[in-house]
């Protein structure tokens, strides 16, 4: 585990417009140590966390699987420095990853059981406006860790049974009450944490070791091809997030540390 503190920050690529290049999305090629990291534990105890963030990598989010807290970063995704509490939090139903929607006003949730929880923010990215909105069954599965669709109608989940990716679909997209399991899974080592990218062809899962899916259709479970995997320096990861399009990895641990892993 590295030790929380000021780290030199990441540079890479920038675009027209002053957003990231598009990354490698390849966990193969970070380092095993954590380029940035970030000690939470101040604000949310040294608990199980699970990570989230808003797509302009200005806010983070953490949740120990009861209350989900917002951070700010000073510099879009960077955690070795410029991080603080919003004191913005909410509960939250489930607590084994999240996913928000690309606005902020929707928030989807597993318990680590058949249910996934879909719960709306009023005021966009405001924990404190949470509201229940829904949950419906992921039939035979034990949903750990989700990601859906640009439009809301597909998705996919770690099944901590059979230990796969699954398929989730949603009939009328953002609409939690539509939901069904898809056709199509594919085996994985699988473990505690899963991320899923923005775009459906990248998945992420483990706990020390982090292994890498990729799918040459989007969201489609069936055209899934392993990269590789990873033994990265937590050895008790549980959240996952691949942010920073595709620069970027992060875990969150059990006992609230936050790591960045730069993709080169």
């Amino acid at each position: 585990m590295s030790v929380p503190g000021f780290m030199p920050q990441f540079n890479p690529a920038v675009a027209d417009g002053g957003a990231p290049a598009e990354g490698t999305y390849d966990i193969t090629s970070a380092a095993t140590t954590a380029d940035e990291s970030y000690d939470a534990s101040g604000v949310t105890g040294a608990n199980n966390l699970y990570i989230g963030f808003k797509p302009d990598g200005t806010k983070m989010f953490l949740s120990d699987g009861s209350t989900i807290r917002r951070f700010s970063l000073s510099t879009p995704w960077q955690v070795s420095s410029g991080v603080s509490y919003d004191s913005n939090s909410g509960s939250i139903n489930g607590a084994k990853g999240y996913w928000f929607k690309a606005d902020g006003t929707e928030l989807y949730s597993s318990d680590n059981g058949s249910t996934i929880y879909q719960q709306t923010l009023s005021t966009p990215w405001d924990l404190t406006t949470l509201s229940s909105t829904g949950s419906a069954s992921a039939t035979g599965l034990k949903v750990r860790g989700l990601g859906l669709s640009e439009d809301g109608t597909k998705g996919f989940c770690y099944d901590d049974n059979s230990k796969i990716i699954a398929e989730l679909v949603m009939s009328t997209g953002f609409d939690i009450t539509t939901l069904s399991v898809g056709a199509s899974s594919r085996g994985i080592t699988g473990n505690e944490g899963f991320a899923v990218s923005t775009d459906g062809k990248h998945v992420y899962s483990g706990k020390a070791s982090v292994e890498q899916d990729d799918f040459s259709t989007a969201w489609d479970a069936s055209t899934g091809s392993d990269i590789g995997t990873n033994s990265l320096d937590g050895a008790n990861n549980r959240g996952m997030f691949i942010g920073d399009n595709g620069n970027s990895f992060y875990a969150s641990d059990d006992i609230g540390h936050i790591q960045r892993y730069y993709l080169t």
